[in-house]
């Protein structure tokens, strides 16, 4: 009989490997860790034999994705369905194509059988019980990495030991995400309490239903406000000055999701005389926020048999589904709508358009009891082939909570979401980039050759893998000076633990302490990074670019189209290699180069003229 196993860890290999692995027959190994814990080398020496390489086309299978979650969409079609992060293809909260992916591999693999003992290497702890249950229906064995008698009466034994492990994770789990529900509502709650308490109630109470209002749904921080003579102004760091562009012409009300010391905030926006600003929080009530409690707590969907590549990939939905569920916040935002609803007649809506749950609950509240509001999503920033999220398949566009329009940056964004959409009759279009109007304030900065490299980091903890990378090839080296960037969300002393190496020990390597970014680009000549967006500033300046491939399954690089005065490093090339190779460009292919990656910006973030800002007003 054939045997699978699976390991998460070196010691599980281990354990394995010296109890179930015999010289004599065909041992295969399938991979998910990128040799994280174990090398090729090492897996061969032990007696394994590598998989071939995976067979399933990465383009293919992101366009299948995004169909399975349109029909998913289209069958199911409820308002909790679309409160869920699986729905919206959130590329953060939830990881299902990597489920799918490893699933989906494995399960091939598993049906030809073209072994003796396969050892699945650290695949997504949430496939445990999918594979194993897939494993017993195909009558193959699957074995403990531990030696347990290999008999009924002990099989039996471990049999019954993983029910009941299975049904205390059930019951574990059901009791954490009630915590967790409970935890956010507590969040909520005391956040409707402050906003109650110290906002300037006439804002709304003034408010007059005989109007048409146009609502801009933004996001604010501490610092998006600038003192006038007239009190303060909320300058909008996502729709920059459309606000003050359409007040010329049309009634604005800013709906705002609050970032930062809540206090601090509402007492910026009290000061803010001409503008009206709401938090929305401030249109909800204890009721419904409890209400929503149990309603999210007891919702419960059974996901019937669905087909991937020939594969039932329900278990993994299902699974997946449980884990990453939906947010309170996001799902009481229906509610915070209608209650607006209730106040005023809302001619247009424009919001960030990132295709995420509470867009989606906007969406519901507004065509249920506003069916004449235009709404308006404005695509406000990058789209690098990992946001399948704003994707959506044809099925999804015929059935889903989608705007009426949907604005972007440029025509490169524009084109990316059109070409892999199932959207018609010109429902995405370019306006222009309301968010990077300073990019075209920078100028090229004279090219050097002084050894400086900029490592900017993204604000996930996947960033580890690449500065242990990029510290392993350079720190000690005479001629190299790296600065480490780290994002504003994760400071570096949040991941130092985690990298396998002390910046103390190195003298050519320093932590950033700049608070802007041009700051550190003024004295770089180089920037390495995955997928920051700092690399669009540094490309603007004239910068060149070394992306640091990860290896994940879409690419996090907003600039994935884009091969000019861009280069790529990875543990199989010698970074310092890559850096010789650009500080050798001459000057002739360098303005080159520089010229047609300018030329490709600027078809990414269109200028804010009054042409493109006369878009949002002919919607």
């Amino acid at each position: 009989m054939t045997k699978v196993a699976i390991a998460f860890s070196l010691h599980d290999f281990y354990m394995f490997n010296r109890n179930h692995i015999k010289p004599d027959e065909k041992n295969y190994y399938l991979d998910f860790s990128d040799n994280l814990f174990l090398s090729t080398e090492q897996l061969e020496k032990s007696g394994f034999l590598k998989i071939s390489e995976e067979t399933i086309d990465k383009n293919g299978f992101k366009w299948n994705y995004i169909n399975l979650l349109g029909n998913l969409g289209k069958r199911i079609n409820s308002k909790e369905w679309w409160a869920t992060s699986i729905a919206s293809k959130n590329r953060i909260s939830s990881i299902l194509p990597i489920l799918l992916f490893q699933y989906i591999r494995s399960i091939k693999i598993i049906k030809e059988a073209n072994y003796d003992t396969l050892l699945i290497l650290s695949p997504n702890l949430i496939l445990f019980k999918a594979l194993r249950d897939f494993i017993n229906s195909e009558k193959q064995n699957f074995l403990s990495t531990r030696n347990f008698p290999d008999n009924i009466f002990f099989s039996f034994i471990i049999n019954l030991l993983r029910k009941v492990r299975e049904i205390k994770k059930v019951i574990i789990n059901e009791f954490y995400f009630f915590k967790d529900i409970i935890g956010q509502a507590t969040v909520i709650l005391n956040n409707i309490k402050t906003i109650k308490k110290a906002y300037d109630h006439s804002y709304f109470n003034g408010l007059n239903k005989d109007f048409d209002y146009t609502v801009i749904k933004t996001h604010v921080y501490s610092n998006s406000f600038i003192q006038s003579s007239k009190g303060n102004d909320l300058k909008d760091p996502f729709f920059g000055d459309l606000p003050s562009f359409l007040s010329k012409r049309e009634k604005i009300i800013s709906l705002l999701h609050l970032h930062g010391d809540y206090n601090k905030i509402i007492g910026s926006i009290n000061r803010c005389n001409d503008q009206i600003l709401i938090p929305w929080e401030y249109l909800l009530n204890r009721r419904e926020v409890i209400f929503s409690i149990f309603k999210l707590f007891f919702w419960r969907i059974k996901i019937k048999p669905t087909f991937l590549y020939d594969v039932n990939i329900s278990p993994v939905v299902s699974a997946e589904l449980k884990r990453s569920r939906f947010t309170l916040n996001s799902y009481l935002f229906y509610e915070s709508m209608k209650r607006l609803l209730n106040k005023i007649n809302i001619k247009k809506f424009f919001y960030t358009f990132e295709n995420i749950p509470w867009e989606r609950m906007a969406i519901l509240s507004l065509r249920e009891f506003s069916s004449t509001t235009k709404i308006i999503g404005y695509q406000h920033s990058i789209v690098p082939d990992a946001d399948t999220g704003v994707l959506l398949s044809k099925d999804e566009v015929s059935i889903g909570p989608i705007p009426d329009r949907i604005f972007t940056t440029g025509e490169i964004t524009s084109n990316i979401i059109n070409r892999q959409s199932g959207f018609k009759n010109g429902i995405v279009s370019p306006a222009c980039a309301l968010r990077y109007e300073y990019l075209y304030k920078m100028k090229p900065k004279e090219r050097t050759n002084s050894g400086n490299i900029l490592l900017a980091l993204e604000g996930s903890p996947s960033v580890v893998r690449m500065v242990n990378y990029v510290l392993d090839q350079l720190a000690n080296l005479d001629d190299i000076n790296l600065r480490i960037r780290a994002h504003p969300v994760m400071p570096y002393k949040t991941i130092k633990n985690y990298i396998n190496f002390d910046v103390l020990d190195f003298e050519n390597v320093t932590i950033s302490k700049n608070s802007l970014v041009i700051d550190d680009l003024l004295e770089t000549d180089i920037l390495i990074y995955w997928g920051s967006t700092v690399a669009l500033e540094a490309l603007s300046m004239g910068i060149p670019l070394i992306r640091y491939k990860m290896g994940n399954l879409f690419s996090y690089d907003p600039l994935f189209e884009l091969s000019n005065l861009k280069w790529e490093c990875s543990e199989q090339v010698p970074l310092i290699d890559i850096i010789n190779s650009i500080y050798k460009m001459n000057n002739s292919e360098y303005m080159l180069e520089l010229r047609k990656a300018k030329s490709y910006l600027d078809r990414y973030f269109y200028p804010i003229t009054k042409q493109n800002l006369g878009k949002f007003f002919t919607v």
